[in-house]
C-alpha cells in the first residue's frame, strides 16, 4: 500500500486553503470587518474570476447591505434562446432551510420595471405559486429584494424546490439569468442543516457563478453542515458553453468546528455547465474544507459532479481533489463517493481516473464503508479511448475497521471506458483491503464491472482478483457478486429460423459459465420465446456438434458458419451441403471453449429454405385522395438481394395493388441484403380491403427464381371512400330579417377503417361560414360546441340576417386544415337539407272603384281623410278633386 504525503500543516495563501491555524482566522475576521466596514467584498480572488456586485453599488437596492439581486430575462427558453414573448415571472419561495420550504417572509420587492416597489409577506412551499409579477413587455430586468426588518434568516424562503409545481415550474426557471449580489450572513439561518439546499437548483440559463457569492458567510463554530450545498447548482448554467466553476468558491468556509458533514455536497454540481466544451473541476475546490473533525461523512460527495462538464471534450478529475480531506476521525463513510463522476465526461476522449485520487483518505477508524463507491465511475468517461482502471486505486484505503460493506463497489465501473480497446482490470485492485472485521458484505461487488470495457478487444479478468478477501467473519455475502461482470466484454449467439425466428443469447464475461435451461452448459439456446412447434437446433458447446431439430423443422439443412463453413466445427449429418447464399460469416475465427466465451464477436446459426415475410402495416387511405405515405418490410430468409437503387418502381410486386397507387424501393438496397423497404404512396382510385399478395422477381434475387412472399393476414390493403353527410334541416327566414337561429348536425362517416378520417380540435362559437359555399349574403355559420380531435360530429348553428334569397341545397366542403388526415372533405348533397330564404310577404289588395288604380288601403285611407274634410267644411274640394282623379 502507498500513500501521498499531504500536509496538514495550517497554510496561508492570498485566497484561502486551509482553516485550521489561527494565522487564518485573523485574516478572515479582518476580511469580515473591512467588508462590515467598507460595504465592499474584498476577499482575495483568482485572475479573471467573476464577482457579484456590492448591493450598495445597486440603485434598487436602497443603500441596504442585506439586499439580495438577480437578474432575469422573460425571453429565454429550454434552450437559453431569447425567443420568447413572457411577460410574467415569479420569485419562488421553496426555501429548504432545516429540510423544510415553510418558511416566512416579509421582503421589499424591486421588480425593476420603473413600478412602485412592493411589501410582501407570507409563508413559502414546497409547491409556492410564489410572487407573481406581470411585465409589459418581454425582456430583461434586474429584480432586487430587502427585508422589511432585518433579521437573522430573513431569505430563508428564496429558493427553488424539488418540484415542478408553481414557481418552480421549468419555464419560470428558464428566465433566471444570473446571480448579481453575494449572500450575506443574516441571509441564511447559522448553523442550519440544507441552508443552501436547492436555492439555485435547474436554472439552466444562468452563465456563471459569482466566486465571492459565499465570501460574507461566516461558519466559524458551526458543528451541523449536513445537506449544506443540497443541489445548490444542480442543473446550473446547462446551456453555458463556457461556464465553470469558481476555483475559490468555498473559500470562506470554516469547517474545523464540523462533526456532520454528510450530504454537504449532494448533487451540488449535478448537470452544472453540462454542455460547456471547456469545464473542468478546479483543482483546489475543497482545499478550504477542514474535515478533521468530522465524523459523518456519509453522502458527503454523492453525484457531486453526475453529468457534470457531459459533453465537454477535454475535461478530467483534478489528481488531489480530495487532497486536503482529513478523514482520520471519520467513522461513517456510508455513500461518501455515491455516483460522484457518474456521467462525468462522458463525452471526453481522453479523460481517465487519476492513480492516486483517494490516497489521501484516512478510513483507519471507519467501521460503515457501505456503498462508498456505489456507481462512483458509472458512465464517467464512457467514450474515452484510453482510460482505464489505475492499479492502486483503492490502496490507500485502511478498512481493518470495517464491519459493513454492503454494496461498497456496487456499479462502480460499470460502462466506465466503455468505448476503450484496451482498458482491463487491475490484477491487484482490491489487494490493499483488509475485510477481517466484515459482517455485512451483501452486494458488495454486485454489477461493479457491468458493461466495463465493452469495446475492449484484450480486457480480462485476473485469475486472483478477489483472492485478498476475508469473508471469514461474514454474516450477510447474499449477492455479493450478483452480476459483477454481467455484460463485462460480452460474446453472443444469435439463432436464425428463416426470416422470422431469431433469438440472441448473451454469454455473460469471460468466467461466467454459458449454463442454458436445464442448468446444464450445452443445451444453448434459451428457447423461452419460442413455441413448442418452433423447435431449433441443439448446440453442444463442449462436442461443437449441431443436432437438427425434430418436427417441422427436421428437413431443413442447419449451419454452423465461422468464417469458412460447419466443416471447421465437428462434422455431422444433419450439417448438409453449404449453400454460401445461407452462410452468414462469424466476424471472429476463434472458436468458443467449451464452457467460457474469451473471443469478441457473435456466433450465428442459420437455416433455409428460401423464404420471405412482410411485417404487418394495414395501408389506410381514401379514393380520390393523396395517400399519407406508408412503409413496410420484406425481409428474406436463405436467399439475398442483388442490389436495388432507392426510388425503384416495384408497383408490378404487389399483385393486387389499388389503381393509383405505387410502390417504391425506400432506400437503396445493397446486394447481400435481406431486409426490403417499400413506399407507398399516390391517389387511390379504387377500393380494397385485401391481404397484399406479393412476388419478388428472380431479378432482384441472389437465387435467380421468383419468390412469393408469404401472405400476412395482418398486411392488407384499407382504400375505401371517405363521405360525410349533414342532417335533414330546412334553413327558413325572410331577407332583411333576423334569422331565429337554426341547428344542424354534420356527421363524418366510413370511419371503420383503421384510423378512419376525423375532426380537429374546433373551439367553440368558430365561425366556419367559408364551409357552406352557397350560404345566404348575411347569414353565417358557427360551431355550436367544443369540437375534441378525434370526433366525427359537429354541431352548426346558423344565425344572421339574410339579404339574399336561396331555396337551394346546402352545400358544404370541410377544409382539410380541420380534419385528420388534411384532405378536404365534400359532404354528400341531401335534397332535404336546404336553404329557404325569401323575401318579405306582399300584403294582399282591396278592391276599389273602377279603374281609380288605388288599393283598398289607399281608399280606406282616401275616405277617412274626406270624412274629415267634410266635417271640417271644405268638403267639396275634396270631392271635385276625387272626381277629376275618377
Amino acid at each position: 500500500m502507498h500513500r501521498r504525503q499531504v500536509n496538514k500543516q495550517p497554510s496561508f495563501r492570498i485566497r484561502a486553503v486551509r482553516k485550521g491555524g489561527a494565522i487564518f482566522t485573523v485574516v478572515t475576521l479582518l476580511v469580515a470587518s473591512m467588508v462590515s466596514i467598507l460595504g465592499q467584498f474584498n476577499n482575495p480572488q483568482p485572475v479573471g474570476a467573476v464577482l457579484a456586485a456590492d448591493p450598495l453599488t445597486i440603485t434598487n437596492c436602497a443603500g441596504n447591505p442585506e439586499c439580495f439581486a438577480f437578474t432575469i430575462d422573460t425571453r429565454l427558453n429550454s434552450t437559453g434562446a431569447t425567443t420568447g414573448t413572457g411577460r410574467v415571472f415569479a420569485i419562488p419561495t421553496s426555501g429548504y432551510v432545516n429540510g423544510a420550504s415553510n418558511h416566512v417572509y416579509n421582503w421589499i420587492i424591486n421588480w425593476g420595471d420603473g413600478g412602485a416597489e412592493q411589501t410582501v409577506s407570507g409563508t413559502g412551499s414546497a409547491t409556492s405559486a410564489g410572487i407573481s409579477h406581470t411585465y409589459a413587455t418581454a425582456g430583461q430586468y434586474q429584480i432586487t429584494i430587502r427585508p422589511v426588518v432585518t433579521a437573522n434568516g430573513w431569505f430563508n424562503a428564496f429558493g427553488f424546490g424539488n418540484s415542478a409545481n408553481g414557481a418552480n415550474d421549468y419555464s419560470n426557471r428558464y428566465i433566471f439569468k444570473s446571480i448579481d449580489t453575494p449572500f450575506t450572513n443574516l441571509m441564511r439561518t447559522k448553523g442550519s442543516s440544507y441552508r443552501f439546499a436547492y436555492v439555485f437548483d435547474y436554472i439552466t440559463n444562468t452563465t456563471e457563478i459569482p466566486s465571492n457569492i459565499f465570501a460574507n458567510i461566516s461558519t466559524t463554530g458551526d458543528s451541523n453542515f449536513y445537506g449544506m450545498f443540497y443541489r445548490t447548482f444542480s442543473g446550473y448554467a446547462q446551456n453555458s458553453t463556457i461556464a465553470a466553476i469558481p476555483a475559490g468558491l468555498f473559500d470562506f468556509l470554516d469547517t474545523s468546528s464540523g462533526i456532520n458533514l454528510s450530504y454537504m455536497f449532494y448533487r451540488t454540481f449535478s448537470g452544472y455547465a453540462m454542455n460547456s466544451t471547456t469545464a473542468t473541476i478546479p483543482a483546489d475546490l475543497f482545499d478550504s474544507i477542514d474535515t478533521s473533525s468530522g465524523i459523518n461523512l456519509s453522502y458527503m460527495f454523492n453525484y457531486t459532479f453526475y453529468s457534470y462538464a457531459y459533453n465537454s471534450t477535454t475535461a478530467t478529475i483534478p489528481a488531489d481533489l480530495f487532497d486536503s480531506l482529513d478523514t482520520s476521525s471519520g467513522i461513517d463513510f456510508y455513500g461518501m463517493f455515491g455516483g460522484t463522476f457518474s456521467q462525468y465526461a462522458y463525452n471526453s476522449t481522453t479523460a481517465t481516473i487519476p492513480a492516486d485520487l483517494f490516497d489521501s483518505l484516512d478510513t483507519s477508524s471507519g467501521i460503515d464503508f457501505s456503498e462508498m463507491f456505489q456507481g462512483t465511475f458509472w458512465d464517467c468517461a464512457y467514450n474515452s479511448t484510453t482510460a482505464t482502471i489505475p492499479a492502486g486505486l483503492f490502496d490507500a484505503l485502511d478498512t481493518s475497521s470495517g464491519t459493513y460493506f454492503y454494496s461498497m463497489f456496487s456499479y462502480t465501473f460499470p460502462n466506465y471506458a466503455y468505448n476503450s480497446t484496451t482498458a482491463t482490470i487491475p490484477a491487484g485492485l482490491f489487494d490493499a483491503l483488509d475485510t477481517s472485521s466484515g459482517i455485512d458484505f451483501s452486494e458488495m461487488f454486485r454489477g461493479t464491472f457491468t458493461m466495463y470495457a465493452g469495446n475492449s478487444t484484450i480486457a480480462t479478468i485476473p485469475a486472483g482478483l478477489f483472492d485478498s478477501l476475508d469473508t471469514s467473519s461474514g454474516i450477510n455475502l447474499s449477492d455479493m457478486f450478483t452480476h459483477t461482470f454481467s455484460d463485462y466484454a460480452t460474446r453472443t449467439a444469435t439463432f436464425m429460423i428463416g426470416p422470422t425466428i431469431v433469438k440472441t443469447q448473451n454469454f455473460y464475461a469471460p468466467y461466467t459459465t454459458k449454463i442454458g435451461p436445464t442448468g446444464t452448459p450445452d443445451d444453448y439456446p434459451i428457447v423461452d420465446n419460442i413455441t413448442a412447434s418452433q423447435v431449433i437446433p441443439t448446440y453442444n458447446a463442449d462436442t461443437r456438434n449441431i443436432t437438427a431439430p425434430t418436427g417441422i423443422y427436421a428437413g431443413l439443412n442447419w449451419y454452423r458458419t465461422d468464417g469458412t463453413s460447419c466443416a471447421v466445427a465437428t462434422p455431422t449429418p444433419d450439417c448438409g451441403a453449404q449453400v454460401p447464399s445461407k452462410l452468414v460469416t462469424f466476424p471472429n475465427n476463434t472458436e468458443w471453449t467449451p464452457t467460457t466465451s474469451t473471443e469478441k464477436g457473435s456466433v450465428v446459426f442459420y437455416s433455409g429454405p428460401d423464404s420471405a415475410e412482410v411485417s404487418n402495416i394495414t395501408v389506410i387511405g381514401w379514393t380520390d385522395v393523396d395517400l399519407v405515405p406508408k412503409t413496410v418490410t420484406i425481409t428474406l430468409g436463405g436467399v439475398k438481394t442483388n442490389s436495388i437503387p432507392a426510388g425503384t418502381d416495384v408497383s408490378a410486386w404487389f399483385t393486387n395493388i389499388p389503381a393509383g397507387l405505387i410502390a417504391t424501393v425506400t432506400t437503396t438496397v445493397p446486394a447481400g441484403s435481406i431486409s426490403i423497404p417499400v413506399t407507398f404512396s399516390g391517389i387511390p382510385t379504387t377500393t380494397s380491403s385485401d391481404a397484399m399478395d406479393i412476388t419478388i422477381p428472380a431479378s432482384v434475387l441472389s437465387s435467380g427464381a421468383n419468390l412469393t412472399v408469404e401472405s400476412n393476414p395482418n398486411t392488407k390493403w384499407n382504400i375505401t371512400t371517405a363521405m360525410a353527410t349533414i342532417s335533414e334541416v330546412v334553413v327558413s327566414g325572410q331577407v332583411e330579417t333576423i334569422l331565429e337561429p337554426q341547428t344542424a348536425v354534420i356527421t363524418l362517416t366510413n370511419i371503420a377503417i383503421g384510423a378512419g378520417i376525423r375532426m380537429r380540435d374546433i373551439p367553440a362559437t368558430t365561425d366556419i361560414t367559408s364551409w357552406f359555399t352557397n350560404i345566404p349574403n348575411g347569414l353565417t355559420a358557427t360551431v355550436e360546441s367544443v369540437v375534441m380531435s378525434g370526433d366525427t360530429t359537429i354541431s352548426v348553428i346558423f344565425s344572421g340576417t339574410p339579404i339574399t334569397t336561396n331555396t337551394d341545397a346546402i352545400t358544404i366542403t370541410i377544409p382539410g386544415s380541420q380534419l385528420s388526415p388534411s384532405v378536404d372533405l365534400t359532404v354528400a348533397s341531401n335534397p332535404n337539407t336546404r336553404w329557404n330564404i325569401i323575401n318579405k310577404s306582399t300584403p294582399p289588395v282591396i278592391p276599389g272603384p273602377p279603374n281609380t288604380g288605388f288599393t283598398r288601403n289607399s281608399a280606406i285611407e282616401l275616405t277617412l281623410i274626406v270624412g274629415l274634410l267634410v266635417c271640417s267644411g271644405v268638403g267639396m274640394i275634396v270631392k271635385r278633386r276625387y272626381d277629376k282623379i275618377n
